[in-house]
C-alpha cells in the first residue's frame, strides 16, 4: 500500500488490483444523511481525512454491505463510520489504529490497535518523474510500470 499526496486528496493506492481509494483533504465534510443516501455506497465508502500533528485521520461512511470487514466475513452496515489513523512511528514504519462505529450491528465500539507495516524507502524521484505528467492517471501509469520493471530488474 502506498499513500501518494495531492494537494487536495491523497491516493492510496493498493497492490491488490492496483486499487485507487481517495482520501479528500480539501476541507469538505463527512456526508451524511441525505448526502450519503444519494451518493450510496462504495466499495471503499467515502472518505476524509485531516492531519493531527503527524497522524493521518481517516474517517470513512457509505461502505458498500457485500465488503467484509475482514478475512473472517464481519458484516457491518452502509450507516457505519470507520475511523483510521495512521503514524509514522519511524522512517519506514506505519501504525495503524482502526475504530468501527456501527450500532446497526454492533453495542460497542470495536477497533484494531497497533497494527504495523514495514516498507523501504519512499521512491520520491520516481514518483515526482511520474506526476510530471499534467494527467494523474498516466502519471500513475507510468509509475507503476517503472515500479515493475524496477522489481523485474530492467
Amino acid at each position: 500500500m502506498e499513500f501518494i499526496m495531492t494537494p487536495d486528496k491523497i491516493l492510496q493506492v493498493f497492490q491488490w488490483e492496483h486499487r485507487i481509494r481517495y482520501l479528500w483533504t480539501d476541507g469538505r465534510e463527512l456526508p451524511s444523511g441525505e448526502n450519503l443516501e444519494n451518493l450510496g455506497p462504495a466499495w471503499y465508502g467515502h472518505s476524509v481525512a485531516k492531519w493531527e500533528g503527524n497522524t493521518l485521520v481517516v474517517n470513512t461512511v457509505g461502505l458498500d454491505e457485500r465488503a467484509w470487514l475482514d478475512n473472517t466475513g464481519l458484516p457491518k452496515s452502509f450507516h457505519a463510520r470507520i475511523e483510521e489513523r495512521y503514524t509514522r512511528t519511524v522512517y519506514n514504519t506505519v501504525e495503524l489504529q482502526m475504530t468501527l462505529y456501527d450500532p446497526e450491528y454492533y453495542t460497542i465500539q470495536s477497533g484494531i490497535q497497533g497494527s504495523q507495516w514495514e516498507g523501504v524507502a519512499f521512491e520520491r524521484e520516481l514518483l515526482a518523474q511520474a506526476f510530471a505528467s499534467a494527467d494523474a492517471a498516466e502519471g500513475l501509469n507510468a509509475y507503476r510500470e517503472k515500479r515493475v520493471a524496477k522489481f523485474q530488474g530492467k
